[in-house]
């Protein structure tokens, strides 16, 4: 991440990648930050006109901050952990641990059991290779902020004895959050935002290239 400019009490522009991500305070009383990847015209819009464009943008942002909320994502994450536990598969499953230096994987299959625990589970795994961390490493950016708003549950929530379940843990400003996304449970994948909804397909989606990647090594 790079910090391309800044106003005060205003916005910061950053590069990260190919992409570019603008975080904007908004509020009066309660102050927030509005932070979300420009989009293609966005972008193109930034390239035609430069830093007034990003600061015309950041205008937009404070007075119609409830237009870009869908677009919102959670930052300043250390950390997050994704995986797919399914009690029917005969396949045993992975958890993954990724932030800002590394990927690692946990295939000690400990989670099903260990969230249940007073300390819940506890993730000890070891590094992938650099070249699978160079490939999904911005994955870190993309939980979007209305996975508040969704109606998941816990880890530790007891459920029924059939689970399908993706998995999904943060952590952001010192304080970890702990999700899953029950797979069976069609009525409540349906009331899932659409941002949600495309993190959810996007984990899935990373879940099985890595898992590709590491059986081709």
């Amino acid at each position: 991440m790079r910090e391309i400019a800044r106003k005060d009490f205003g916005f910061i522009f950053y590069e990260i990648s190919d992409n570019y991500l603008l975080s904007t305070l908004c509020g009066t009383v309660g102050l927030f930050t509005v932070d979300f990847f420009l989009n293609k015209e966005e972008r193109q819009n930034y390239k035609n006109k430069g830093l007034s464009y990003i600061d015309e943008l950041a205008g937009n942002v404070v007075r119609f901050y409830d237009s870009y909320w869908h677009r919102c994502i959670i930052t300043n994450v250390e950390y997050i952990i994704f995986g797919h536990f399914n009690s029917e598969s005969n396949e045993s499953y992975t958890l993954y641990r990724l932030d800002n230096k590394s990927i690692a994987f946990d295939s000690s299959e400990r989670w099903h059991n260990e969230r249940f625990s007073e300390n819940g589970y506890i993730f000890n795994g070891q590094i992938l290779n650099q070249n699978i961390f160079e490939i999904h490493k911005n994955v870190i950016y993309s939980i979007p902020k209305e996975i508040y708003k969704g109606t998941l549950k816990s880890h530790n929530t007891p459920d029924n004895y059939r689970e399908n379940k993706l998995i999904i843990e943060y952590k952001c400003y010192g304080t970890t959050y702990k999700y899953t996304i029950d797979l069976f449970d069609e009525i409540n994948l349906q009331k899932l935002t659409n941002s949600v909804k495309l993190f959810r397909q996007k984990i899935e989606n990373i879940i099985n290239e890595i898992n590709t990647e590491r059986g081709k090594r």
